[in-house]
């Protein structure tokens, strides 16, 4: 099943979808006699969780035909003859059970339990691993330091309305103008505060002329001049949560305030005078 031209968005969706549920399945090894050694997804490494060894002339094309059927287990010697050292480390560490059949597992949970949340990291990993690709970025975060992140998120003393609004944020999936538009609705795209640029997070956050008031009535200038320069929201959610603790919560509670009063002005309020935004985000909003 793949993407045609002219596809709707909810049938992309379905596609992306199924691909990503079949990228993230995994072999867990039984008797071995369902799982193709150079095909299928069976090997427990960081690449494509399949040998990263050339298949070369081997006529072996089952796992059954790597287990010794004496002793139940690897027949480590022919592992150690056909396959590199590194290939080597990560079969010899997979269990075995020949009384069992194989079965499918879903690797990107440590229970290995299927979820949304985790499909959806899934789909997040391969579209940032193309993005990286496209702009020759090498210093993509891992999934490991990106799962950190996620631990330090939701470990913010703050209520959970504003823990989903930086996740949000953090996928750049908040309902900003130009994201609505990305998704082919036809709609204005000039900030609601200021009218004068459109609206993307950057603008929205750093750029408005409005917001730049708040953050310097908030003494945090120095923060979004470091804020504005970086490449991604990602990366301004890592450099927030990597803060010295005051200067972390209290630029999470400006954001918040200035998106509450962006909604309100985007809905046809009337939008708060820069003073009373900068004074309202040092309240005790977050519940700390």
């Amino acid at each position: 099943m793949t993407e045609g031209p002219g596809i709707s968005y909810s049938w992309r969706s379905i596609v992306r979808g199924l691909q990503a549920l079949k990228e993230g399945l995994i072999w867990r090894v039984g008797d071995g006699s369902q799982i193709n050694i150079w095909l299928d997804h069976w090997v427990q490494n960081v690449v494509n969780r399949r040998p990263i060894t050339p298949r070369g002339h081997t006529i072996l094309s089952k796992v059954s035909e790597l287990i010794d059927p004496i002793t139940g287990d690897w027949d480590k010697a022919l592992v150690q003859d056909v396959f590199w050292e590194e290939d080597v480390k990560h079969i010899l560490a997979i269990p075995v059970n020949c009384n069992m059949d194989d079965s499918l597992a879903w690797h990107y949970d440590t229970k290995v339990i299927f979820s949304v949340k985790s499909m959806y990291h899934t789909l997040e990993d391969k579209r940032e691993r193309r993005a990286t690709r496209h702009r020759g970025d090498s210093s993509a975060p891992t999934t490991i330091a990106k799962q950190k992140v996620w631990g330090n998120l939701w470990k913010l003393e703050c209520p959970a309305k504003i823990k989903q609004f930086l996740w949000r944020l953090t996928h750049n999936s908040l309902p900003l103008r130009m994201n609505i538009k990305r998704k082919g609705m036809d709609t204005e795209t000039r900030c609601p505060v200021c009218f004068r640029m459109d609206e993307d997070g950057g603008h929205c956050f750093f750029k408005c002329k409005f917001v730049r008031k708040c953050w310097q009535l908030m003494n945090l200038e120095c923060i979004r001049l470091k804020l504005v320069d970086l490449k991604t929201a990602r990366e301004v959610i890592d450099c927030n949560l990597s803060m010295e603790e005051n200067r972390k919560y209290e630029t999470i509670t400006l954001m918040w305030s200035w998106w509450d009063a962006r909604n309100k002005a985007n809905a046809g309020k009337k939008k708060k005078n820069s003073r009373r935004s900068g004074a309202s985000s040092t309240k005790h909003g977050l519940g700390r």
